[in-house]
């Protein structure tokens, strides 16, 4: 039996083009040739009603079928190299929801994205207020600074004055 994990990506797989039986042990050394005809949808005439229970009671998801099922295919079949398979509709459902999530998350990607960008141009902005806003300061004070300069000149002038008597 395999994990969601390792059916998600066998799906995968055999979506991907990769979908004959060297690909997959290629991918999947482990998998035993019981476990993948489990995996298998193809019927083949077979006389052992304990195989056909227990595949039964198992409930195994049936994920591929033989592109071209072959001639001597039987519950002993040795699989070929070039045995290649196609997805069941459980299979593409598998996929689908795949593909879904995905994209699910590359929209949740692009939306922090669009949010950082806003916060960028939030802060710039502010920035940009503070410092039209200093600025009018700066200018507000020079201008009671230069309505203060006559005053200023004249302290200016007696300090001096002042300072060339001592």
């Amino acid at each position: 039996m395999l994990t969601q994990k390792e059916i998600e990506k066998f799906v995968t797989l055999i979506n991907s083009g990769k979908n004959t039986y060297k690909d997959i042990h290629n991918e999947f050394p482990n998998l035993s040739d019981n476990t993948l005809m489990d995996l298998i949808g193809d019927d083949f005439k077979t006389k052992n009603p304990i195989y056909l229970s227990n595949r039964i009671n198992q409930k195994i998801p049936i994920l591929i079928f033989f592109t071209k099922v072959p001639d001597n295919y039987s519950e002993n079949y040795t699989f070929k190299d070039d045995d290649s398979f196609e997805l069941s509709v459980y299979g593409e459902n598998i996929l689908y929801q795949i593909e879904k999530e995905y994209q699910s998350e590359q929209n949740t990607k692009e939306a922090i994205r669009w949010a950082k960008y806003a916060t960028i141009l939030t802060l710039i902005g502010l920035i940009y207020q503070f410092i039209t806003s200093a600025k009018l300061s700066i200018l507000n004070l020079l201008q009671s600074i230069s309505g203060l300069m006559p005053l200023i000149f004249l302290l200016l002038f007696l300090f001096s004055k002042h300072h060339l008597l001592m």
